[in-house]
């Protein structure tokens, strides 16, 4: 059984700012970094983007956010487009290493669903994810959608501003392909919360990064839109927030 190759280990910082702290940024990142380059509009470049996250019924990846010992689950695309990524993210401390696989709509319906085969090609490595989710038992837990702004620098650091996040709970647990996006008639919840930024780049921090951080001038807050998106829809209740150093965050 084929796995999909895994790249890593990355730096990955995140927190949350207030909308003031986000526009300052927004212009110092302009000014010192490339936009993304699959942006539309290279003034502003932002991404529509959909996430389906994977838990146990327990959810077990939730809970095990402070100890970073499971790893997280999930599928997304841009900008309403049919091609999905399939991702397994695995974080330490302030690392993370991911497995991806980028997977056609037919194909992701027999993962939502494996008693239904509608896929007649299976890309090299989906049986590696299918025995994944078989063996820990995980289940389309949670739609988030938001827009993302980002920005690239020259050694690989990667700045990521994430707003407007909306979430939903998946109908029928997502069988049938009823996770695929968010349909008119499933009820969506705003997520009532500052833009989560993420600093992103080789394993160990470069200047850059270290100046656009200086620059936010806020504490590392941890956060994640899937533990945020759980306790926005009241399946979850918010913990207590705590200030990580970047090691052992609260949240993913």
């Amino acid at each position: 059984m084929t796995s999909p190759p895994r790249t890593g280990p990355r730096l990955e910082l995140k927190c949350t700012a207030p909308s003031d702290a986000v526009r300052s940024l927004v212009d110092w990142l302009g000014e010192n970094l490339r936009p993304d380059p699959h942006a539309r509009d290279p003034e502003l470049p932002e991404i529509r983007i959909e996430s389906i996250y994977f838990d146990t019924l327990q959810r077990d990846c939730y809970r095990d956010r402070s100890r970073h010992q499971l790893p997280k689950h999930r599928v997304r695309r841009y900008d309403g487009g049919r091609a999905w990524i399939l991702e397994e993210k695995l974080r330490v401390g302030s690392r993370v290493w991911k497995r991806r696989l980028p997977i056609e709509e037919p194909a992701l319906v027999t993962l939502l669903d494996p008693e239904r085969d509608s896929s007649p090609i299976s890309p090299p490595g989906l049986d590696w994810f299918r025995s994944r989710f078989r063996m820990l038992g995980l289940l389309p837990t949670l739609q988030v959608s938001y827009d993302r702004l980002a920005w690239i620098g020259p050694d690989g650091e990667r700045v990521t501003i994430d707003r407007r996040l909306e979430v939903a709970i998946p109908r029928d647990g997502g069988r049938d392909g009823a996770a695929l996006g968010f349909a008119a008639d499933r009820s969506r919840q705003a997520v009532p919360h500052e833009a989560i930024i993420e600093f992103k780049g080789p394993e160990e921090e470069t200047p850059l990064l270290a100046a656009a951080r200086a620059h936010l001038a806020l504490p590392l807050r941890a956060s994640s839109k899937y533990s945020l998106g759980l306790e926005a829809v009241g399946l979850e209740v918010a913990a207590a927030p705590r200030t990580p150093s970047g090691e052992g965050s609260p949240r993913r």
